[in-house]
Order: C-alpha cells, then sequence, then structure tokens
C-alpha cells in the first residue's frame, strides 16, 4: 500500500477529477526557425517577452530558434487531431519578424502543437504547496491521493524539480503554504 498516490496528468486532469475540476483545453504551439551557427544556445539564452506572451531560446543542438507562444489559442478538444493552427502561426512569424529581424524570412523547421488546460477548482479547494505555479493539492475525499498540477503540459520542462519538491512536502520535509 503506498503512503501517497500523485496524479500528474496535465490537460487531462478535468477528465480524471470531474467532481473537483473545470477547464477548457486551447492550443498554445511552438515553432522552431531556421537560424544560423550565431543564434546556438549558449550564446543565446532562453528568453521571455511576458507581454506578448512568448518565450523561447536560442537553438540547442541546430534545431532552430525556438518561439513557444504562452497566451490564448483556440479551443480544442483533448482527443482531436493534432494540427498547427495558421492563425498562431502567423502570430508566431510576426512576433519573429519584430524581434528578431535577421530571421523575419526564416523557414520553419518543426513545430510542436501543444495543449494547455484553462482549469478552473470546484469549491473551496486550496493547494498545499506551489513550486513555479505548479500546485499541489489533496484530493479532499482521500487524505493520500494528490493532484500535481493545474492542466499545463509546460511543467514538463521543470518536472524534475517539481516532482522532487513534491515528494519532499510529501515527506514532510517543506511545509505546506503558509506555515514556516
Amino acid at each position: 500500500m503506498a503512503d501517497h498516490v500523485v496524479w500528474a496528468v496535465g490537460c487531462w486532469t478535468a477528465q480524471v477529477f470531474p467532481e473537483l475540476v473545470r477547464a477548457s483545453v486551447i492550443q498554445q504551439d511552438t515553432y522552431y526557425f531556421a537560424a544560423p551557427a550565431e543564434w546556438s544556445c549558449p550564446p543565446v539564452p532562453a528568453w521571455s517577452d511576458f507581454r506578448a506572451g512568448i518565450t523561447g531560446s536560442g537553438s540547442l543542438g541546430g534545431t532552430g530558434l525556438k518561439v513557444g507562444l504562452h497566451e490564448p489559442g483556440p479551443a480544442v478538444a483533448l482527443d482531436g487531431a493534432r494540427a498547427v493552427d495558421p492563425d498562431l502561426e502567423a502570430h508566431a512569424r510576426a512576433f519573429v519578424a519584430r524581434r528578431f529581424p535577421s530571421l523575419a524570412s526564416a523557414p520553419i523547421v518543426r513545430s510542436e502543437v501543444q495543449h494547455t488546460a484553462q482549469v478552473r477548482w470546484e469549491g473551496d479547494i486550496e493547494p498545499i504547496f506551489s513550486v513555479g505555479g505548479v500546485r499541489l493539492t489533496r484530493v479532499p475525499a482521500h487524505a493520500a491521493v494528490w493532484i500535481l498540477g493545474d492542466g499545463s503540459g509546460s511543467v514538463f520542462k521543470t518536472a524534475p524539480v517539481v516532482a522532487a519538491t513534491a515528494a519532499l512536502v510529501l515527506q514532510g520535509d517543506v511545509p505546506p503554504l503558509g506555515q514556516p
């Protein structure tokens, strides 16, 4: 028997726990633009344009300049076909042309269709802990069952740190929110 069961199911959180979570799923694609060697990372760092709702990085291992969209895109069904949205692609291209003019005509060498759940928790369910904006929440009817995350797949980038911190919280080595 396990001391704790942790569910970390990304966009499927609302389907797995319909009594606790409501969600609409949106598309937020990531694009990789062909870039010459001087756009490699390092030395080109990861970057974020918070106001534009876009993040990215220099080309890692020749993958191309990464441009990830973080603003709301079209609503999608989790079990539907995954295809790049032409409006999101146009938005990413316009951003690259404005922010990185020398890459304005660079072709897209790869794209990733990303889904993100916009989550609404039912009732007064509060997280026990939050690390990097990722919450650890106890399922009210089951003291040993936990939900890690709110529906965004972008936690994948920080998953090892998030999982290690959640384990420390569950072991009692890190205090829950609101406790010293």
